[in-house]
């Protein structure tokens, strides 16, 4: 489900707003890859079972959220007006940019590259924890390192 909204949300911005405003949603992405295992180290670190940082992250969520629905109108407004009065290009077929090797080794690029950094940021905290006997709060801020870098 996530996937499917971040493609969305991307490809809505990429029509509707400049590079810098989708600049701003990338660096958003970021932060919060960096700050969710800094929170999860947070509720651990202060006594509290793990849940309450699906609590706390999953009630930013539904602010953001909030947020984006009492602010739509605005979104409708954010054409970019440097392509206001630009014709539209027509866009070209699925079949003939797939034929392109081009186009097959950036998806395989992306695919591997992709797969390498989730498997990573999935596994390292338990063989930090597990593996390594690192300390908790020392793995859950390696992790938020990691992402953040």
């Amino acid at each position: 489900m996530a996937g499917a909204i971040d493609a969305g949300l991307n490809a809505y911005g990429a029509v509707h707003f400049s590079a810098r405003t989708l600049n701003w949603l990338h660096a958003s992405w970021g932060l919060g890859t960096t700050m969710g295992p800094l929170i999860v180290t947070g509720v651990l670190t202060s006594g509290n079972v793990w849940r309450w940082s699906y609590v706390i992250v999953g009630g930013t969520q539904l602010l953001l959220a909030l947020t984006f629905f009492f602010t739509r109108q605005r979104w409708v407004d954010g054409v970019k007006a440097s392509e206001a009065h630009t014709p539209p290009v027509p866009a070209a077929r699925t079949r003939d940019t797939l034929r392109r090797p081009v186009v097959w080794l950036g998806m395989l690029t992306c695919f591997l590259y992709g797969g390498v950094e989730v498997a990573t940021a999935q596994w390292s905290y338990s063989l930090l924890t597990l593996g390594r006997a690192v300390p908790e709060t020392t793995a859950g801020l390696y992790v938020s390192l990691y992402w953040g870098a």
